[in-house]
């Protein structure tokens, strides 16, 4: 807990605390810490709305892999990896840096909780002593160790401000008054029951509705800049995931809002609302680039695919060229010349009659058999 205190209470406790002291507004100040949060983390959130677009963009591809092999699951892991490698998607990347509100939410709630330990940076013995000098004006005083002991001792210091920092002098007042509404204070159901039908009461009950509406509204613009919409209306798992979380946070926020104090509804107003912003503004930018970077992909693509047809076609004509230089003459054909009555090739390529020294072969010619049968003389007689 002393290591996460030094890490994230610290510092948010001295932005916190720079920004009330410019502007003397609790609300106000908040306002402008998570307008400050937003700009921290914008190239974060640029990172991962670019790789977010980027997988929305491929929904169609999915959408096809999802069918084709939607009775091998280990396929269709394998062949959206290389997909998500061939465009260079990280599919963790948004994932991870959505996480990082968390630890600021945690953080910031630190500050709210503890004012006079992180805003006004008392030691244990000072407020101690803060304690026993507001007991000493007849100040009724809770438990300061409590969950939200601080704060009521925050408002009591506000009451009487000379008297206890005459004693620690460190102390200041805190105004939780914005908009009508004491950002120290938890939303509950009293006006109904006791008729205070003020405003005090009534915003202070509607923050943390306003804070779900406005979550809620948030990653309904994430969701529809992110994806590109299919033809067919039918949605991939991402997409079905999405709808779900859509839903399930701005429940959660609805639900922190009415056990922690108003200020961090505001926070988490003011947090939907910039990220609305961001959002639009972001789609729009990067959106601008992919579409400049799918351009040079698919030229590229062209150019590739060009050389390579260029280079087949080249390869063919070499083949053939090739192929007609290096052909064979006919050998002379030896059906006639070996041929003895019906056989053809009876004497083979290599018959040579004068070999042996004799005038007259060994057997008629096929021509002296047909001049015997017809009662002719042979031609060499």
């Amino acid at each position: 807990m002393d290591i996460f205190n030094t890490l994230i209470t610290t510092p948010f406790s001295w932005v916190l605390l720079t920004l009330y002291n410019f502007c003397r507004s609790y609300g106000l100040a908040l306002v402008l810490f998570s307008l400050i949060i937003k700009l921290i983390l914008l190239p974060f959130s640029m990172k991962s709305k670019k790789n977010m677009v980027k997988m929305g963009r491929l929904n169609p591809k999915l959408k096809a892999l999802e069918k084709q092999y939607k009775n091998d699951r280990e396929k269709y892991a394998e062949e959206t990896q290389k997909l998500y490698k061939q465009y260079g998607i990280n599919p963790m990347s948004g994932c991870l840096w959505s996480l990082l509100p968390l630890p600021i939410m945690l953080g910031l709630y630190g500050v709210v909780r503890q004012p006079l330990t992180n805003l006004m940076k008392l030691t244990a013995d000072q407020i101690s002593t803060v304690v026993a000098t507001l007991t000493s004006l007849g100040v009724t005083v809770g438990n300061a160790n409590s969950a939200y002991g601080e704060i009521a001792l925050a408002q009591q210091i506000s009451g009487h401000l000379p008297e206890v920092q005459a004693v620690v002098p460190k102390v200041f007042a805190i105004n939780y008054n914005f908009l009508g509404i004491d950002l120290s204070a938890q939303p509950s159901l009293d006006f109904f029951t006791t008729g205070t039908w003020t405003w005090a009461a009534i915003g202070l009950f509607l923050l943390p509705l306003i804070s779900g509406l406005a979550s809620f509204f948030s990653m309904r613009v994430a969701t529809r800049t992110n994806a590109s919409p299919s033809q067919d209306g039918e949605k991939t798992v991402a997409d079905k995931t999405n709808q779900k979380m859509s839903w399930f946070m701005p429940l959660i926020s609805v639900y922190i809002g009415f056990i922690m104090p108003a200020g961090l509804c505001v926070y988490w107003i003011m947090n939907s609302v910039f990220g609305i912003v961001q959002e639009l503004v972001l789609s729009k930018i990067i959106g601008k680039k992919l579409d400049k970077e799918e351009e040079a992909r698919k030229e590229q693509e062209a150019i590739l695919l060009a050389e390579e047809k260029k280079k087949r076609a080249e390869a063919a004509t070499r083949k053939y060229s090739n192929k007609g230089q290096k052909q064979k003459p006919k050998r002379e054909a030896t059906h006639e010349k070996g041929q003895i009555q019906d056989r053809p090739y009876a004497r083979g390529r290599s018959y040579n009659a004068e070999r042996f020294g004799g005038d007259e072969p060994s057997a008629p010619l096929p021509e002296q058999q047909a001049a015997s049968d017809e009662g002719q003389p042979p031609e060499n007689e």
